[in-house]
Order: structure tokens, then C-alpha cells, then sequence
């Protein structure tokens, strides 16, 4: 039995799909004996620990069961596991606040299925689907990429797997569309969001609007920016866009300090500006908390994204519902309903300290703000 000790996948789950392969090799039948957890232990090289793990696995599955004392072949899996692969392109195998949040999306839809569950895969997503695609006992529902921005090569990952089916989630493709047909997508509306947000602030007597944006290749800040410049285009009052170069890498608080840096040379620009929409939320702190030391708080200032807690911030912000991406990308996979190939999320727009019963849905009645 090969275990291979530098691949991603846990030990006791190689060890076990070994023992499946082993079953399904020597035409075994219910009864018939399995090895002992010693012969196990002998045969791949693993110790009695992973190994009793492996066994345990498949006494849950019911693909082995206990004779007495003897560990012997069950009657197979009542039924097979749906399996949804997770794949992250960046940071390896760590999930940053907004992957979590989808996460959470779609644990709450598979709770609604029997025997699905959801294995992560990190980046490394060639080698899990050549495990779980070969382990009888699973059935890839397909894999979900999120935070997924190398198009080639999610491009080349579908035409190699054309049976898998692949969801992009959160971060838009350039040219999405012309991806392969075993490709779907769950975006959020970035257009819609950046276009209603400036539309409202229109609506508020802003007539001398900016826009701030990070400068990094993301076609979803692109989406925010261009629906800032088509309201403001339509509606005839002057927009301006500012980009800050990029920071990444640097933590939170130097993060947030190079946001202050940059809104402060914004302001000395255009201290005429009478409404601001940011590309995202750290952005808007920036931007609230110098209107406020300058004394001018108010003037709205518009955030993006919605998962960040900031105490005392005084910004608005269009939220994206990131659970709700989860969960479609479940159905999608899962094949329900009439649910389209590509789908996109149209987000909230926010407003603290709004009165209550108040709501504004804009021209485009694309979606209400509601306070908070």
C-alpha cells in the first residue's frame, strides 16, 4: 500500500482509501476478513493510531465492520458521500474573514443534505480530486474556488476534469463567460452596488463625489469603480477617482495607517468633495474618521464589503452577503432547481443612524438600504 507523506491529504484517510482499493482488488464480500490493525500498521508504514483511525472511518462509513474480534469487509457504505471540494488560490490553507463567512454558507447548506460534507483542499486541488475522484465510497459534487483569480489556470483545471464541476465564487473573471461550460460562478453585483450607492448620495445633494480605490489587478474593484462612473456620468454631477497604490502584505494597523496617509492627500486635493464612496471598508474608516477631525461629519462616506467591525466608525456601507454566496455555490454543485449557470448576488446598502421605517430603493429599484 503507497502513502504518499508529502501529499495534502491525511494519512488515515490514504490508509483508508488503500483499504477500499485493497477490498474492490481481492473481490471481497461482506464477512470477509480485513487486516488486523497490526498487519495495517505493517503494510503502510503508518502507526496504530492512524491506523485504528483508518478503521474507524470505515466502520462509520460501513465498509468494514466487527466480526467478534475480527475487523472484516461490511456491507458497503449505505450511501455514498457527496463530497464538495474547497480550494483556495492565496495564502495556502488559511481563511481570511470573508472566506469564512462563505464557509459558513455552505457548512449551513450541506446540514440541509444527508451524507454531503465539505473537505478543503487549499491550493493544492489536483491532488484532492485525483483522491476523492478514486475513492469509491465519495461522489464529487465538484469543487468550489474561492477567492480563485488565476483564470488560466482555472481554465485549464476544467478542460483536464471536464466531468467536475467547477463554481467560482466571489472574485469575478475577466471574460467569465468564455470560460469552459463545466465552470459556473456565484459573484456579488459589484456594478449594481457602487451604481446604487452613488445614485443615493446623488439623491442626498452630493454633487462633488470621489471614489477610492486600491490599485491592484481585481476585476471586482474594477466592477465598483465602473458603476461609480456610470451614475455619476448619467446623473451629471463630478466624480472623481483616487487610487492608492497597493499595501499588501502589510498588517491591519499599517494597513489602516496607509489608508489615513492616503484620504488625508485626497482631502488636500479636493477639500470640496461632498460625498465619498470607497472600494472597500478599511478605506471608508479612513475617510469617516478625517471628515470627523476635520469637522465635517456630514458628509456620507460609503464602505464596501460589510464584514469589518470598526468601534465607533461612522461610515455607511453596501454589504455583501457572503453566506448567502456559500450557499448557492452548494446548489449550484448540487444541481437544484433552475439555478443559472452564472449567478450574481445583489448587495445592501446600509445607512447608520437612519430613522427608523425610512428606506430608499433608487431609481433602479435594484435593492433596498435599510439602517442599521
Amino acid at each position: 500500500m503507497n502513502i504518499d507523506r508529502k501529499n495534502h491529504i491525511p494519512i488515515y484517510l490514504q490508509v483508508k482509501d488503500q483499504l477500499i482499493k485493497y477490498i474492490a482488488d481481492n473481490h471481497l464480500k461482506s464477512g470477509d476478513p480485513l487486516p488486523t490493525l497490526w498487519e495495517i500498521c505493517d503494510l503502510t508504514g503508518v502507526s496504530l493510531r492512524t491506523a485504528q483511525k483508518a478503521a474507524n472511518a470505515l466502520l462509520k462509513d460501513g465498509i468494514g465492520k466487527r466480526l467478534g474480534r475480527q475487523f472484516v469487509v461490511g456491507d458497503g457504505p449505505a450511501d455514498c458521500r457527496d463530497v464538495y471540494i474547497l480550494c483556495l488560490e492565496y495564502k495556502g490553507c488559511q481563511l481570511d474573514d470573508i472566506s469564512t463567512i462563505v464557509v459558513n454558507g455552505i457548512q449551513e447548506e450541506l446540514a440541509k443534505r444527508d451524507n454531503a460534507e465539505i473537505v478543503f483542499a487549499g491550493n493544492k486541488i489536483e491532488e484532492s480530486l485525483e483522491f476523492y475522484l478514486h475513492n469509491p465510497a465519495m461522489r464529487v459534487r465538484g469543487a468550489i474556488m474561492l477567492h480563485w483569480e488565476n483564470r488560466q489556470w482555472l481554465s485549464e483545471l476544467a478542460a483536464r476534469y471536464p466531468d467536475v464541476r467547477f463554481v467560482q465564487v466571489n472574485y469575478i473573471l475577466k471574460d467569465y463567460e468564455l470560460l469552459p461550460e463545466n465552470v459556473s460562478g456565484v459573484f456579488n453585483d459589484d456594478f449594481a452596488g457602487a451604481y446604487q450607492s452613488t445614485e443615493y448620495l446623488i439623491d442626498q445633494g452630493c454633487r462633488s463625489l470621489a471614489f477610492l480605490e486600491i490599485a491592484i489587478d481585481n476585476e471586482t474593484y474594477r466592477e465598483r469603480r465602473r458603476g461609480f462612473l456610470a451614475a455619476v456620468n448619467e446623473r451629471q454631477v463630478d466624480g472623481r477617482v483616487y487610487v492608492r497604490e497597493d499595501a499588501k502584505g502589510l498588517v491591519i494597523r499599517k494597513w489602516l495607517e496607509t489608508n489615513r496617509v492616503f484620504f488625508e492627500e485626497v482631502y488636500g486635493l479636493n477639500p470640496e468633495m461632498d460625498g465619498v464612496l470607497c472600494c472597500n471598508d478599511p478605506l471608508a474608516y479612513a475617510a469617516s474618521s478625517h471628515f470627523k477631525t476635520v469637522g465635517r461629519t456630514e458628509v456620507p462616506v460609503i464602505g464596501y464589503d460589510g464584514y469589518m467591525n470598526f468601534d465607533r466608525s461612522d461610515y455607511n456601507v453596501v454589504a455583501v452577503d457572503y453566506q448567502k454566496m456559500g450557499r448557492y455555490a452548494v446548489r449550484i454543485l448540487s444541481g437544484d432547481g433552475n439555478m443559472p449557470r452564472f449567478y450574481k448576488i445583489l448587495p445592501q446598502i446600509k445607512i447608520r443612524r437612519m430613522e427608523e421605517g425610512l428606506a430608499y430603493e433608487g431609481h433602479k429599484k435594484l435593492f433596498k438600504i435599510v439602517s442599521f
